[in-house]
């Protein structure tokens, strides 16, 4: 029993020792496998850190050549940051509206052609949205009214609250953008109707917070805009977005207050930016096509308030009504153009940079090889320090383009406008990844070739061939500039030709305030047009007697400015009519404006609305009536008024430089026989040294103190509306100049820099050139040559693209022919110059040196 208990006992205990043994070694080689990976984790990592610290180390001992890229770098990628911010936030980032995606914007093309684009009638709005099958609504709104009508200040309560932009709309406005108040309700379609209580008004977050600090408390209060109040229903939430980007208004009232606010606009069906909502499913085209075929069916009714020639289309309002818009879209566009290129010449420039330095430390990646060095810690020592570079000057890069962006919309014109200026994820991600790119590539291409080679390298500098790569960068960086610069030439020749334009008349050291009528004021059973013209009469009278002042005149179109309506025109006995600008000036106005009176007489305070009816023409009004004949003693039909003409005067320009001269009639400001329309559209012109600010402030007190029936509305100076007129044309020069002249700048410190490298590379041949007997001339010549064969093959290469943009860019200049020979001419001559500048630097400065010391060089 014992044995047999023993020899079954026996073989069960190695089985046992074998198990655990088992365990315990599997056991020890996860711990030795994680021992491993971590070790070898470790020593990947301590690698990379070890990189990086010799590369910041190497960085900062080569202090001028990290300044450089990072200054490169920062600049050009700040600058691109800046400018697709600004375009994203004004042009290309949708709405944060609920219904964004199916909103439309419904305009008229006034010729059939893709001409000027005019607003429907609020009128043909109502028609559409009833008709139309592809649009669920139809909203309207006015422009943005910047300031309360009464002393440009707004009333909450009793207590100022300073300028309140406004704006009417529709009562289903909110509904088409499928927005929800914060607190209380917003504007319905029964708030938009005579028969129901229209003194309501929905208020934005901010106007909220800055004067009720987000009480809910603050529905109900109430705010008086002139003679009427209205009370706060609803306050939006934070994140409505107005449908134009950069506008902002603070309060929204009902469209049918308008005709109690501003009387004197409510005759006819106004027009009004119009937005419509799709249908689930249904495209813009579609909406369009079927639109265009309800105008028509509404023109043969004759259904439509005032029918204008030319198609009805729906274009898509998804990302809004631009802040920028027309020629404003076209010079941010061409501004895009130009950072591209300089971005572009600036990664060029930095990669010349760092392949010349790539190329100067193959000897040094030579012998790290010589000495057991792998290829691959040789391109990642090199890549780390291009990373560090380029990450620094895309740092610097997001943080000018955080000042720059400001700056940006004020030379665009937008710096009173709300745009969110926060650079999104994809602005980010492009400008990084460029710049890290630029560093890659460059910094890896020289370590490339020298590691390819190896050993063969451990040799001086001097006997290495010329970097072909370098001299290929700056030729490109040449043609680009050269593109840049032939473009700025262009634009510079534009202004010059705009600014060279005769007006026609003297804009200097006018104010032209704008007033409006105030019918609490008027007493009742007056003529509106008779106790206007008397308060004019005593306003000028008044102003006259402000010191410094030489001359007031009142009239109704503001020139420069828009506002001065067309009317047919045509001789007593004629038939075939003329469409001429018609406005009321007063006996001041030519003399004040300094219109040089060409026959007959001006006006005189005697041309009232008791004499006979009169007008003046100007030169070309009088061309199209009576031909090469004097107008002088002719009657003339304009509208209906039939007028005899006394008098003739110079053309001027009313609209814009690039214009001609409009054909113009005259009617004195004293005869109201026009009816009421001028009433809307008074300007009071001041020739004065005085600030347009003073002179205002001025006015607007006599206005109170003087219980005019006027009240002030805006002011300007002529000469600011004149500027106005070609403002773009200004911001196109003046951007593409600065990225023209930051592209020259950056292609002489690429040509400075390359013939540097070469002089120093050259060194000993040169000092034996020095030593035989060659002169300084002789030596900077030969230095010089090879930079400008550099430069000639630029530009070469970049000659028929500079005339491509000139073709392109022709239509935006004023009176610069496509293929300009004197802008491409002065841009080539510049480059050449600045090139050569850069290039006899380096050649002065070593003929000034010991040629014995360049013989002994190692």
């Amino acid at each position: 029993m014992w044995s047999r208990r023993r020899s079954t006992s026996q073989p069960a205990k190695p089985e046992r020792r074998s198990g655990r043994v088992g365990e315990r070694t599997r056991e020890a080689l996860v711990i030795a496998r994680r021992q491993t990976t971590r070790q070898a984790l470790h020593v990947y990592l301590a690698g990379w850190w070890r990189d990086v610290r010799y590369s910041a180390r190497v960085l900062v001992r080569a202090k001028l050549l990290t300044i450089s890229v990072i200054a490169i770098l920062g600049i050009a990628a700040g600058a691109s940051t800046a400018v697709f911010t600004v375009l994203d936030a004004t042009i290309f980032r949708p709405l944060h509206l609920p219904n964004a995606s199916r909103l439309v914007r419904l305009e008229i093309l006034a010729d059939g052609s893709g001409g000027e684009l005019i607003d429907p009638s609020y009128e043909d709005i109502r028609l559409l949205a009833e008709r139309s099958r592809t649009l669920s609504a139809v909203a309207g709104m006015t422009g943005i009214t910047a300031a309360a009508p009464v002393g440009n200040q707004s009333t909450l309560l009793g207590a100022d609250v300073g300028p309140a932009a406004f704006v009417f709309v529709t009562g289903n406005f909110f509904d088409v953008l499928g927005v929800r108040p914060q607190v209380g309700r917003t504007l319905r379609a029964s708030d938009d109707s005579v028969a129901a209580d229209y003194h309501v008004a929905v208020a934005t977050h901010r106007f909220w917070r800055d004067h009720f600090g987000l009480d809910p408390a603050a529905l109900g209060r109430t705010v008086r805009f002139a003679s009427l109040q209205f009370t706060i229903i609803g306050f939006l939430p934070e994140s409505f977005e107005y449908v134009q980007k950069g506008a902002s208004p603070a309060l929204y009232i009902p469209m049918i207050a308008r005709r109690y606010l501003f009387p004197e606009l409510s005759g006819g069906s106004p027009r009004l930016p119009a937005i419509g909502l799709l249908r689930p499913g249904t495209t813009v085209k579609a909406a369009s096509r079927e639109l265009d075929r309800l105008w028509n069916d509404l023109g043969n009714d004759h259904t439509v308030s005032e029918q204008i020639s030319g198609p009805l289309v729906a274009w898509d309002a998804s990302r809004g009504i631009a802040a920028i818009a027309g020629e404003d879209r076209i010079s941010t566009y061409l501004l895009t153009l130009a950072i591209g290129v300089t971005l572009l010449i600036a990664c060029l420039n930095v990669s010349c940079l760092l392949v010349a330095r790539g190329a100067s430390r193959r000897s040094e990646i030579a012998l790290r090889l010589a000495l057991g060095a792998r290829a691959g810690s040789i391109f990642r020592q090199c890549m780390v320090e291009s990373c560090l570079l380029t990450l620094a000057g895309g740092l610097v890069g997001l943080a000018l383009a955080a000042w720059s962006a400001p700056l940006l919309l004020t030379a665009l014109h937008l710096r009173h406008q709300v745009v969110d200026l926060n650079p999104d994820g994809r602005v980010l991600v492009f400008s990084l990844t460029l710049a890290l790119a630029t560093g890659l590539v460059s910094g890896l291409l020289p370590a490339f070739e020298a590691v390819k080679t190896g050993e063969r390298r451990l040799h001086r500098d001097e006997h290495l061939p010329a970097l072909r790569s370098v001299r290929a960068l700056i030729a490109a960086e040449v043609a680009l500039s050269l593109i840049l610069l032939a473009a700025a030439a262009m634009c510079l020749r534009g202004v010059a030709n705009l600014e060279s334009v005769p007006l026609g008349f003297n804009p200097q050291n006018i104010s032209v305030i704008r007033l409006f009528p105030d019918y609490e004021m008027f007493p009742t059973g007056v003529s509106y047009e008779r106790y206007l013209t008397a308060e004019a009469l005593r306003l000028r009278e008044d102003v006259s007697r402000i010191p410094e002042t030489t001359h007031v005149a009142f009239s109704t179109g503001r020139t420069f400015r828009g506002g001065a309506p067309d009317y047919d025109a045509r001789r007593v006995g004629a038939t075939a009519a003329t469409r001429v600008v018609s406005i009321h000036v007063d006996d001041n106005y030519f003399d004040l404006l300094q219109i040089p009176v060409m026959a007959g007489r001006a006006f005189t305070e005697n041309d009232n609305d008791g004499a006979q009816r009169v007008a003046v023409l100007s030169e070309s009004a009088a061309r199209r009536l009576f031909g090469k004949g004097s107008p002088v003693g002719h009657q003339i039909i304009v509208g209906a008024t039939t007028c005899t003409v006394v008098g003739l005067v110079g053309d001027i320009r009313r609209r814009s430089l690039k214009e001609g001269p409009a054909p113009t009639v005259y009617l004195p400001f004293w005869q109201p026989p026009a009816g009421r329309g001028w009433s809307a559209e008074t300007d009071v012109h001041v020739r004065t040294r005085r600030s347009v600010g003073d002179v205002a402030s001025i006015i607007d007190e006599r206005l109170h103190s003087g219980r005019y029936a006027l009240r002030l509305v805006d002011w300007s100076t002529l000469g600011q509306s004149v500027e106005a007129s070609y403002v773009d044309d200004r911001v196109r020069t003046q951007t593409t100049a600065f990225f023209a002249a930051a592209g020259l700048l950056l292609v002489a410190a690429g040509t400075y820099g390359l013939i540097a490298y070469s002089v120093a590379r050259r060194s000993r041949e040169i000092g034996v050139r020095i030593a035989v007997g060659a002169t300084s001339a002789q030596i900077v010549w030969l230095i010089l040559k090879e930079g400008m064969m550099l430069v000639g093959f630029g530009l070469a290469f970049g000659l028929p693209g500079a005339l491509a943009v000139s073709r392109s860019i022709s239509a935006l200049v004023f009176q610069v022919p496509p293929l300009d020979p004197i802008s491409n001419a002065t841009a080539v001559v510049v480059i050449v110059g600045v090139a050569a500048l850069a290039a006899a630097g380096p050649a002065w400065r070593f003929t000034r040196a010991n040629p014995v010391a360049h013989l002994r060089e190692e």
